[in-house]
C-alpha cells in the first residue's frame, strides 16, 4: 500500500503543479471555445543519433538511424469524444539489424455532465527486438476536459505580426480576436486564401502583400495549443502479452495541458499501473515538457521524464531529459536537432545522444 500511496502522490503533484501553472496563464486562451473541437495529424519523420552508452567502457556505443511514422485522431464533443493514436518507428543498427516498436492507444468517452465521463479503451505496444504484443482493454470513469485553443492563439499572434508590420496601429480587441480566431478554426474548410480573405473581412480593410507575408506563415503554423486536464480511473485485463500471461490491473492516469501564452506550451502526464490482485509488481511513468517558439521558424521543445517500477521486491527508476530544437523550413517540413540524456538504476555513467533529423507533416 505504500508503493501505490507513492504513485497516487505523484499524480496529485503532477495536477497540482498544472492547476498552479493554470492560475498564472493568459485567462482569455483557455476561455476560448473553438466552433471545432478535433485534431488530426499524420507525420513522417528520420534521424541520424550518435548514442553514448551508459557504460564506462563504452561497449554500447553506436550511430543509429530511425524512421517512423506518427498519427493521432481526437475530437471531443458535448455527449462523446474519441482518440486515436499510433507510432511505428523502425531502427537501423550498425550492423544492418531492423527492429521496431509499434504503440497505439484508442479510447470512447461518453460525458454525463459537463466534465464527468465514463470510457473504454485499448493500448497495444510492442518494443524492439521482442516477439509479439502488449494488448490492455481498459475501461473506468474519469473527469475534465481537453480545449483546441489553437485558433485564438494565431490570433494573438496575428495581432502582434500586424502591428510589427504597421497595418495595425493597436492591438484586436478581446471580440476581435475571437472573432479571427472563429475564422482560422475554418482553414480545413476555406483554406489558405479563404482564412486570409476572411481575416481581412474581419479587420474591415486589405492585408495589402506586406500583411499577407506577415500572418501567411501564422496561419498555415502546425503548432498547436491545448487547455485543460482530466483524472482517469481504469480496470483493465492485459489480452496479450508477449510471455503469454494475462492479468487484471487497475490504472490510474491524470493529463494537464496549458499554454502560458501565445508562443507556449506545458504538457503533464502521469501514469500508475497496478497489477490485480495486488502483487509487488507496480510501475509509474510521470512526464513533463515546454515547447516555446523562438522565432518564426524556430521552436525549442523540452521534456522530462520519469519512469519508476518495482518487481520482485526490486526497485528501478529512471530520469530522462530531451531537448529538441525545431527550425521550420516550410509548414509541413522542419529540421530537428536533439539532444537526450539519462540516468537509472544501474548505469555506470549518465547515458546520451544527439540527433539530427527532419519531420514532414503529410496532414
Amino acid at each position: 500500500m505504500r508503493l501505490i500511496a507513492q504513485g497516487v502522490f505523484a499524480l496529485m503533484v503532477v495536477l497540482g503543479v498544472g492547476v498552479m501553472t493554470h492560475a498564472q496563464m493568459t485567462a482569455s486562451l483557455c476561455e476560448y471555445t473553438p466552433p471545432q473541437n478535433q485534431l488530426q495529424s499524420l507525420t513522417l519523420s528520420g534521424d541520424y543519433r550518435y548514442f553514448e552508452d551508459r557504460y564506462l567502457n563504452d561497449r554500447g556505443n553506436a550511430s543509429i538511424g530511425h524512421l517512423a511514422v506518427q498519427g493521432i485522431m481526437w475530437a471531443e464533443g458535448p455527449e462523446w469524444s474519441y482518440t486515436l493514436s499510433g507510432s511505428a518507428r523502425l531502427e537501423l543498427a550498425p550492423q544492418i539489424a531492423l527492429s521496431t516498436t509499434l504503440m497505439s492507444e484508442g479510447s470512447l468517452r461518453r460525458y454525463l455532465d459537463e466534465n464527468i465521463f465514463l470510457f473504454g479503451g485499448v493500448d497495444t505496444a510492442s518494443t524492439p527486438f521482442q516477439e509479439g504484443f502488449t494488448v490492455r482493454a481498459l475501461g473506468g470513469i474519469g473527469a475534465g476536459r481537453f480545449r483546441d485553443v489553437t485558433p485564438l492563439a494565431k490570433a494573438m499572434q496575428i495581432s502582434q505580426a500586424l502591428q510589427e508590420a504597421k497595418i495595425l496601429t493597436q492591438p484586436l480587441s478581446d471580440s476581435e480576436l475571437k472573432a479571427v480566431a472563429d475564422v482560422i478554426a475554418r482553414q480545413p474548410e476555406l483554406g489558405i486564401v479563404g482564412v486570409l480573405e476572411g481575416i481581412e473581412q474581419q479587420l474591415g480593410k486589405p492585408l495589402g502583400a506586406a500583411g499577407v507575408v506577415a500572418i501567411q506563415d501564422i496561419v498555415q503554423s502546425r503548432e498547436s495549443r491545448f487547455c485543460g486536464w482530466d483524472a482517469t480511473l481504469a480496470l483493465g485485463y492485459t489480452v496479450i502479452s508477449p510471455m503469454g500471461e494475462t492479468n487484471a490491473l487497475a490504472r490510474v492516469a491524470a493529463n494537464f495541458a496549458t499554454p502560458p501564452d501565445a508562443l507556449s506550451q506545458v504538457l503533464a502526464q502521469a501514469r500508475l499501473y497496478i497489477p490485480l490482485p495486488f502483487t509487488d509488481n507496480t510501475w509509474l511513468t510521470v512526464s513533463a515538457s515546454y515547447a516555446r517558439l523562438l522565432t518564426p521558424t524556430t521552436n525549442l521543445n523540452v521534456v522530462y521524464s520519469y519512469n519508476w517500477a518495482r518487481q520482485a521486491g526490486q526497485e528501478n527508476q529512471a530520469h530522462g531529459l530531451d531537448a529538441t530544437l525545431r527550425f521550420f523550413v516550410s509548414p509541413s517540413l522542419s529540421v530537428l536537432v536533439k539532444g537526450q540524456a539519462s540516468l537509472a538504476t544501474g548505469y555506470e555513467e549518465p547515458e546520451w545522444g544527439i540527433s539530427v533529423g527532419f519531420e514532414y507533416s503529410v496532414m
